[in-house]
């Protein structure tokens, strides 16, 4: 494929794919924080957003390197799907468990990270607690 995120042209309702396997309500992240609200709609050949307006995402499968999930007491907060190309699409999902189910069945277990697991669960040096024994002895 030419392009890993295709954005569909205004008023172009055709559907991405001809199976839909979910389809929930959600968000696209713009830019990483602008909120767009529409659905998601996950199917045999990839993911698409179309948004409320004329906005519209979608990602085939195989241009998917990455999906990176922020996993916070059973609940994803946000979904950021990484492209062959370098392209994110960051979304916040309604039905968020099943949609990552989907879309780990799709691109393969191994491309699905939480990124609290891979992030340094390290202390700073010199905690709160260390910093008053040696104050308080």
């Amino acid at each position: 494929m030419a392009q890993a995120v295709i954005t569909a042209a205004p008023g172009a309702r055709r559907p991405f794919n001809s199976e839909v396997e979910l389809e929930t309500s959600a968000n696209c992240l713009v830019n990483g924080f602008v909120p767009k609200p529409g659905m998601l709609y996950l199917g045999e050949r990839g993911l698409e957003f179309r948004g409320e307006s004329t906005f519209a995402q979608r990602v085939a499968w195989d241009d998917v390197e990455l999906v990176s999930c922020d996993i916070f007491r059973g609940h994803v907060r946000t979904m950021d799907v990484h492209t062959s190309l370098g392209d994110v699409v960051a979304l916040t999902v309604d039905d968020d468990i099943e949609a990552l189910r989907t879309m780990a069945a799709h691109v393969g277990r191994d491309k699905v990270e939480n990124v609290n697991e891979v992030a340094p669960v390290e202390q700073p040096a010199g905690g709160l607690l260390s910093r008053l024994r040696g104050l308080f002895g």
